[in-house]
Formats: C-alpha cells, sequence, structure tokens
C-alpha cells in the first residue's frame, strides 16, 4: 500500500511492501518507492514515485489543478525560480 500524509514541513509519502512489515517514508514520492526496491534487490534499485503513486495520470494532474490553493503555490513557486 501506499499513501500520503500530512507532514510538519509538506508531505510525507509512505510505501508498505506486500507482504513487507516495514513502511518507508519520504519526503518525496521517489524515496519510499527506492528503498522498497533496494530492500527486494530489484536489478535497477530505482523507481519513479511520481508514477507509482499516480502524479503522471492526466486525469490526476488536471484534478491537483483544480485544489483550492493551486495558483497560490504555483506563484510562490515561480517567484522563487523553481
Amino acid at each position: 500500500w501506499q499513501r500520503i500524509l500530512e507532514g510538519p514541513a509538506g508531505p510525507i509519502f509512505e510505501v508498505q511492501a506486500d507482504g513487507a512489515s516495514q513502511v518507508f517514508r519520504g519526503e518525496s514520492p521517489t524515496y519510499p518507492w527506492t528503498q522498497v526496491c533496494v530492500r527486494s534487490r530489484a536489478p535497477d534499485g530505482r523507481a519513479s514515485g511520481p508514477l507509482f503513486f499516480g502524479f503522471s495520470d492526466e486525469l490526476t494532474m488536471a484534478l491537483i489543478t483544480r485544489l483550492p490553493g493551486y495558483a497560490d503555490v504555483m506563484a510562490l513557486e515561480t517567484a522563487a525560480g523553481r
């Protein structure tokens, strides 16, 4: 399973592999998925967290842009040069 929690400074991404007891957490969606791959000894040892969390899906991306405050966050990110 996977889920996104509200952390003190932003989202916390959690992943638990099927049949595993350990939960992997990170401030980016890629970090916990990479840890799952490393622990499972996957050949590459890497994963696309945004893809696995569904952020690469066009419908998901469209819905995110409709969330309250989206335009404000994007304006702050643009002003910060990100």
